[in-house]
């Protein structure tokens, strides 16, 4: 039977309080490697919840992996056996192209005898930068649409397709987190024609679920109107305020007195002082500030 070894930084910690070792057993049918023991070294944590952990590792035979850890406790371990039963059964065909190259589910557990499960999938980098319709152009949201498309051809249609659904960078996006399934029969009639210069093709898109997921990614070049948030509020003159990475970076240089209901409109008008002085300065052939540097520039009203 196959196994793996787990090694973990000190810094980090693997449900096993102070442990840096961890040996787990190959469930048989879902493990890619027979009879023999790989060793995968953790180099960082990509996410930690209640249910799970994903740790990016090495394993010298495999190159760069993503170690996803489930917990018995929270009943999620079937999500992860019915995970590995997509990437070995159905969606097989479809590894190293759309979904990530598996390498195997394992099952381990402490001296209080909680069980943990683990799934060793290829590491295909980091999910989007941000929301799908925000900073992602068309042609790119479209991309990952036909990613969506090939899933559809084997009859498999996700509960959920949202942006951690999605890692990866242009030409080389792959779909992950491949849950319980809403449904493993379906007969996609998608003729492969997206209207992406049209504002909402309702009558004309021949498969309902895919463009379900074009509405909510705004795949049409019409669709609604573009907006940046401040704290939660949507504004749409966009050309009045800097671009959301750098709204989101100044934001967290605002004071805990600011008050949400009388301030609102001092800190509106604060971020389009900066967004003019930055078109200025950028006119002017100046280097791009941080956000230091804005602050010292125009300098953040008081608040309430």
């Amino acid at each position: 039977m196959s196994s793996l070894r787990v090694t973990l930084p000190t810094s980090l910690d693997l449900y096993v309080k102070g442990r840096t070792e961890q040996y787990l057993l190959g469930v048989p049918g879902l493990t890619s490697v027979s009879n023999r023991t790989i060793h995968a070294v953790v180099t960082s944590q990509i996410v930690e919840d209640q249910r799970s952990s994903i740790y990016r590792a090495t394993i010298p035979t495999h190159g760069n992996v993503v170690l996803k850890f489930h917990l018995e406790e929270y009943r999620s371990m079937d999500d992860l056996r019915e995970e590995a039963s997509l990437y070995t059964g159905q969606l097989k065909d479809l590894q190293r192209t759309v979904i990530p190259r598996y390498y195997g589910l394992y099952i381990g557990g402490d001296e209080s005898q909680e069980q943990f499960a683990c799934i060793v999938l290829e590491d295909c980098g980091d999910p989007p930068r941000d929301v799908f319709h925000r900073n992602y152009s068309q042609d790119e949201r479209i991309e990952i649409l036909e990613q969506l498309f090939e899933l559809h051809k084997k009859g498999y249609i996700p509960k959920t397709f949202e942006e951690e659904n999605v890692v990866g960078e242009p030409g080389a996006y792959r779909l992950v987190g491949l849950r319980v399934p809403f449904k493993t029969d379906h007969k996609c009639e998608f003729d492969g024609q997206w209207y992406a210069d049209e504002r909402i093709p309702v009558d004309k898109f021949s498969c309902n679920w895919l463009f379900q997921d074009g509405l909510t990614m705004r795949v049409w070049a019409q669709w609604g109107r573009p907006f940046v948030k401040i704290f939660g509020r949507p504004y749409y003159n966009i050309e009045d305020y800097p671009c959301q990475p750098e709204i989101d970076e100044l934001s967290k240089l605002v004071p805990k007195s600011f008050d949400e209901g009388c301030d609102r409109p001092i800190l509106s008008g604060w971020f389009k002082d900066v967004k003019k002085m930055m078109d200025d300065m950028e006119k002017a052939g100046e280097k791009p500030l941080t956000a230091q540097m804005v602050m010292e520039h125009v300098k953040m009203p008081k608040f309430s």
